[in-house]
């Protein structure tokens, strides 16, 4: 129940405390002597919305600060609300404040925390009830038609139970729409599966193949760009005007002459002809690396649709990739499922006569 209420800067309350007692307490006074500011003062402490004009003429803020103290029958669900939100819980009270800026953003404390005014509100609703003139009129909200009957009909552990099994049955749901929902989807899968393993026996992919595709595709797409660069480089090793085999030779025949009065150039005369070497060798490969390479368009078609199918088996199930284990394994698993209504709800509509349970259903 409520203990202490203060409002201060509150329109046009200054600095208002009341003590409230156990049992009845009575606010009596004149009009305009701020009766109805209390009771708005209590609604902005469950959360109700905070008007611009609040803060008191030459203030810049309004405050409202309560201590209500929790009963013994609320106390877990306000512990539950408190630790749900990040709260400090203080067991038997809870203190609320909440700060009303002008033009009309604020703050909400909750136990010294910041807090958010939506979760005021459902701390508030459980801490805090305000009935008016007009309060019948819920009667035909049909949000509350269901907490109405099982009030009247002093069915809320019922109404629990019932909750909880309905709870574990939309889980249970959730699960099978997960592994293939109904039986034409299921189906549907099967035959989508089967259809996968049909094309992938069918082309007898080997692992590491995608990567050799990929270098011939890259290959057969660039013969003209590799024969290009194959014969020039030739040319500038061997065959070309001012090749380097020439100009090796050149260097090579200079070192001979040198020989005649220095031994010492020996090493590098046998240098310079293993180069000459080497450059022949290469040169003989680049020609015919160049005479080898032919455009094969019918190839290159084929060496796409093989990695087209590669990546579409990877892009579009990637946990199974290729293989084909796993999918008879799948079809297996999607044959054998069923639709079952969890025994916990079993068991409760049975003792509740609601209907029976069926298999399957």
């Amino acid at each position: 129940m409520l203990r202490h209420l203060r409002a201060t800067n509150f329109a046009i309350l200054s600095d208002v405390e009341i003590e409230l007692g156990p049992g009845m307490n009575a606010l009596t006074g004149e009009t305009g002597a701020g009766k109805s500011l209390i009771v708005e003062a209590v609604n902005l402490l469950r959360g109700g919305r905070a008007s611009a004009d609040i803060p008191r003429a030459g203030a810049d803020e309004a405050v409202v600060e309560a201590t209500v103290e929790v009963p013994d029958d609320l106390r877990a669900r306000v512990s539950g609300v408190l630790e749900g939100a990040g709260l400090p819980n203080e067991g038997v009270e809870v203190f609320i404040r909440r700060v009303i800026a002008r033009g009309g953003r604020g703050r909400c404390y909750v136990n010294g925390a910041l807090t958010t005014a939506a979760r005021l509100g459902e701390l508030g609703a459980l801490l805090v009830d305000l009935s008016g003139q007009h309060q019948h009129q819920g009667l035909v909200d049909p949000a509350r038609h269901l907490e109405i009957l099982d009030l009247f009909g002093s069915s809320v552990g019922e109404a629990a139970a019932m909750q909880a099994a309905w709870d574990e049955l939309r889980a249970k749901d959730a699960a099978v729409q997960g592994l293939g929902g109904d039986a034409r989807e299921r189906d549907a899968r099967i035959d989508y599966l089967r259809f996968q393993l049909d094309e992938l026996d069918g082309a007898a992919l080997v692992a590491g193949e995608d990567t050799a595709l990929e270098l011939e595709r890259s290959r057969l797409a660039s013969v003209d760009l590799l024969q290009s660069v194959a014969r020039t480089a030739e040319e500038r090793l061997y065959s070309g005007d001012a090749a380097a085999r020439d100009l090796v030779a050149a260097a090579s025949r200079e070192i001979e002459r040198g020989l005649r009065s220095d031994s010492s150039l020996e090493p590098i005369a046998k240098q310079l002809v293993e180069i000459e070497t080497l450059l022949d060798d290469a040169a003989d490969q680049l020609r015919s690396y160049a005479d080898r390479l032919e455009g094969d368009p019918e190839r290159l078609a084929w060496v796409d649709e093989r990695i087209a199918l590669i990546r579409r088996h990877q892009v579009e199930m990637p946990e199974i990739g290729i293989s084909s284990t796993e999918l008879r394994r799948r079809i297996s698993l999607g044959q054998t499922i069923r639709y079952r209504v969890p025994r916990a709800v079993e068991k409760y509509i049975e003792t509740q006569g609601i209907y029976p349970a069926q298999e399957g259903k």
